[in-house]
């Protein structure tokens, strides 16, 4: 089983989106809300290489956004 970090804020719409495709297709996941963590975007940076969310790592590789997962469990 692939283990799956979402990057996500609350106002991200495209977040919503993300998490709504894993509960459909019943991958679970680990969501870090930036937001209720007190991640800086600068952090964000640091962590995970890229500056907008969602950020999605797969098996602790950062593959990208939700386009990025959708192909890959689309």
């Amino acid at each position: 089983m692939d283990k799956i970090i979402l990057y996500s804020a609350d106002w991200c719409g495209s977040c919503q989106t993300a998490k709504r495709f894993l509960e459909s297709k019943n991958i679970p996941y680990e969501e870090i809300n930036i937001d209720a963590q007190g991640i800086s975007r600068t952090r964000l940076i640091e962590l995970t290489g890229r500056l907008s969310i969602p950020t999605i790592s797969v098996n602790g590789k950062v593959i990208g956004g939700y386009a990025e997962l959708q192909q890959l469990y689309g």
